[in-house]
């Protein structure tokens, strides 16, 4: 079941782009449009607000479109959480099979749903990820795919990176597109599968 909403919970934020794009080739939606990452240079989408996910529930929410692993370097990623050296976000292991995977960059520590992660490319998926307290899930296409405990959030103050990290550009770089990206503090949109979301 989803939680109560909390009050004032929908912003608009200040996003600084630094050399994506916006592009109608794909979309989630019909005559839609969406933010293309090239994999080359710094493309990222920065949300400059600062939030505390450390203090408080969240969701992420957004679709995302792979196009390809070509020239990848170091694991790509759909977005970071960042904070002064601490970096965690959903990357894509391409190590055999696109899978996703959240990971504190640098500590060894990650959410792995093994082979629930695994996606196709060139393919729009849904993917959400919550924190309830200290318990993070992850949803694909509205089923769960993942649920562990632990302080996968960092402390205090943080940038949003959407289709990288802002501080390492060379690394985690995406090729595809992202639509629709939410973040959501103070409220849990999803704790189970949408199934179940449903009946509720």
């Amino acid at each position: 079941s989803s939680s109560s909403a909390a009050s004032d919970v929908y912003k608009r934020q200040t996003v600084t782009r630094t050399n994506t794009v916006i592009s109608t080739t794909q979309s989630r939606w019909p005559s839609g449009s969406s933010a293309y990452f090239s994999n080359s240079g710094t493309d990222a989408l920065a949300v400059t607000n600062t939030f505390n996910l450390s203090e408080c529930d969240w969701t992420i929410e957004f679709f995302f479109y792979v196009i390809n692993f070509t020239s990848a370097t170091d694991n790509p990623r759909l977005f970071s959480i960042e904070k002064s050296g601490q970096s965690n976000g959903i990357i894509i292991d391409y190590s055999v099979t696109p899978k996703l995977v959240y990971n504190q960059y640098g500590t060894g520590n990650s959410i792995d749903p093994g082979s629930s992660g695994y996606f196709s490319l060139t393919t729009w998926y849904h993917l959400a990820i919550t924190k309830d307290y200290q318990t993070h899930r992850m949803f694909l296409n509205g089923t769960q795919i993942s649920v562990k405990a632990g302080g996968y959030t960092p402390t205090g103050n943080v940038v949003i990176t959407i289709g990288g990290s802002r501080l390492n550009y060379n690394y985690a770089k995406l090729n595809g597109y992202i639509d629709d990206f939410r973040v959501i503090t103070g409220c849990l949109l999803y704790t189970s599968d949408a199934a179940d979301e449903e009946d509720s």
